[in-house]
């Protein structure tokens, strides 16, 4: 016999997360449309992905109204609870926290007058939400493994569900048939809003006007993170300032350690050189408006930047990022694939998530040669992992409609698997060569200039005669040794000091002149070149 205790209610200041559940209403209308059918079609296992509980919480109790379904909730600390009556549920002497306790009421069922089965402690037509129950599937038991196929079976017959929450997806083999998986993106800029309204007025204070900042701001932070974020800065400064979000934003989302806010602090100005490269990005900087889209221009997808290691790969995204006006997000491939099998794939769902909450923005996939290098070996050491990594970011490229520009770059394109490569997945793709003559002109008067010296007071010719076969990052290296070497003289470091330098640097084109010539060969009718002329 099912025993049900009142739980006494916790008294709490109240926080700003707390303000934002009933808000909820605006969530995403295809999440709670998906939601909806799947309840109402009998689907007796669910699987939501999320990292807002309250915010889906507060979704599934709408939607469940909407259907007439009665909601449970299940926690390792609470144990099964009857969110309408508000009371904890007991079965004999077991507590319900344990999950196969848990799984146990939701099975218990006998025949009602019609011979039906019939819930005797969860009863028809509800559901049980089971929250981060994954994380006891990870064990492998295979009594808990069979106990939930069971659950869904009675489930099935009896008009309940089983919806298992939490941030990251993760299914055994015997069950992921089972499961119907539901992800429920980041808040959108309408909830935002809800969110900045609420603590405005609850502060006394208006928007003050800069509302798309706010938002702009905030996307990509979960409802909780961004009203954290708003209350720091009514705090702080009494208004809500986009910039300090910003800031706050850039401290949440490097937390993962997977992806990174990074400051451009570079246009295409301090460039030298590749300009088709810059001249292609120039036609794509209002790409994204409004006016493209009623001009019917297609969304730009991204592009790869290869070639020589110092020609500019990492400078030039900066640099493009500065172009297009947008924040700049770097991928960490590494942290992409580290840890346990099956967090891979957590990752990048929980990374594209991100993104494409993001807004407009550009991805930055750095070396995308060493981390996604894993399919072409012809073997799954890795279990498969990333070939459905890849797999999955190769679906999301494609099917994306989010204002996301992706630029990656590599070193070496030949250790890509093809499908990455195939034209359609990126706009374009451009080999950065070592800088021609004209282009080591430009790098010398960009680096001196950066140097708080006057370009004037150098030979150019001279320096880029001087250093032929040196990358952008070479000659922004012998510039810095010059100062170093005129600073012990307390002098200025001069065309003459800077030639005899140079003579003491064997350049990379030299010592890895091999492997360069294969590149290029690589590169050669497959690539686009990212200079005007590819040879000195």
């Amino acid at each position: 016999m099912g025993k049900k205790n009142k739980t006494a209610p916790a008294a709490s200041a109240p926080q700003p997360a707390q303000i934002i559940t009933g808000a909820t209403t605006t969530s995403s209308s295809m999440s709670n449309n998906k939601l909806k059918t799947y309840l109402r079609s009998g689907y007796a296992a669910l699987f939501a992905v999320t990292f807002e509980e309250d915010r889906v919480s507060t979704m599934l109790t709408e939607v469940c109204m909407e259907v007439g379904l009665k909601v449970y909730t299940w926690t390792p600390t609470e144990g099964v609870v009857d969110q309408q009556e508000g009371v904890v549920i007991s079965i004999g002497d077991k507590k319900s926290a344990d999950p196969m306790s848990a799984l146990q009421m939701f099975i218990a069922n006998k025949p009602n007058k019609k011979g039906e089965p019939e819930g005797t402690i969860i009863p028809n037509n509800s559901i049980l939400v089971m929250k981060d129950l994954q994380m006891y599937m990870k064990k492998g038991d295979p009594v808990f493994t069979r106990l939930v196929k069971d659950a869904i079976k009675v489930g099935r017959g009896t008009g309940r569900a089983i919806i298992i929450m939490g941030s990251q997806l993760f299914l055994t083999p015997e069950l992921e048939k089972e499961f119907t998986v539901i992800d429920f993106p980041l808040p959108s800029r309408n909830e935002l809003l809800v969110v900045a309204k609420d603590l405005a007025k609850a502060k006394g204070v208006g928007l003050n006007g800069n509302v798309d900042e706010i938002l702009d701001a905030g996307l990509g932070l979960t409802t909780n993170e961004f009203a954290d974020a708003v209350a720091a800065s009514l705090t702080e400064h009494n208004d809500i300032l986009p910039a300090f979000v910003a800031e706050l934003k850039a401290q949440t989302i490097k937390k993962s350690g997977i992806l990174e806010i990074i400051k451009p602090g570079v246009t295409f100005d301090d460039l030298g050189g590749l300009h088709e490269l810059k001249h292609w990005v120039n036609k794509r900087t209002h790409a994204f408006s409004q006016k493209a889209k009623d001009y019917g221009l297609p969304t730009p997808k991204g592009v790869i930047l290869f070639g020589v290691q110092g020609a500019g790969k990492s400078f030039g995204t900066r640099a493009i990022a500065s172009a297009m006006g947008c924040p700049l997000l770097r991928l960490d491939t590494g942290r992409l694939f580290a840890g346990i099998v099956g967090s891979s794939e957590a990752n990048v769902r929980a990374v594209i998530a991100q993104v494409e909450a993001f807004g407009r923005c550009i991805l930055w996939i750095d070396e995308i040669d060493k981390g996604f290098a894993g399919m072409t070996g012809g073997h799954d050491g890795d279990s498969g992992t990333t070939r459905r990594v890849i797999g999955t970011f190769l679906t999301w490229m494609a099917e994306k409609t989010s204002p996301v520009f992706i630029v990656a770059t590599a070193n070496d394109l030949t250790k890509l698997p093809p499908e990455l490569l195939r034209k359609g997945r990126w706009d374009e793709m451009f080999f950065i060569d070592l800088p021609t003559v004209e282009e080591r002109v430009e790098i010398w008067n960009v680096q001196i200039k950066m140097k708080n010296r006057m370009p004037k007071d150098y030979n150019l010719d001279a320096l880029a005669s001087t250093t032929e076969g040196w990358t952008g990052a070479e000659i922004e290296a012998l510039m810095s040794e010059g100062l170093f070497a005129a600073f012990e003289q307390d002098t200025e470091p001069s065309t003459k000091l800077l030639i005899e330098l140079s003579k003491q640097t064997m350049p990379l084109s030299k010592t890895m002149a091999e492997g360069m010539a294969r590149l290029r060969n690589w590169a050669e009718g497959r690539c686009r070149l990212a200079s005007a002329k590819a040879k000195n």
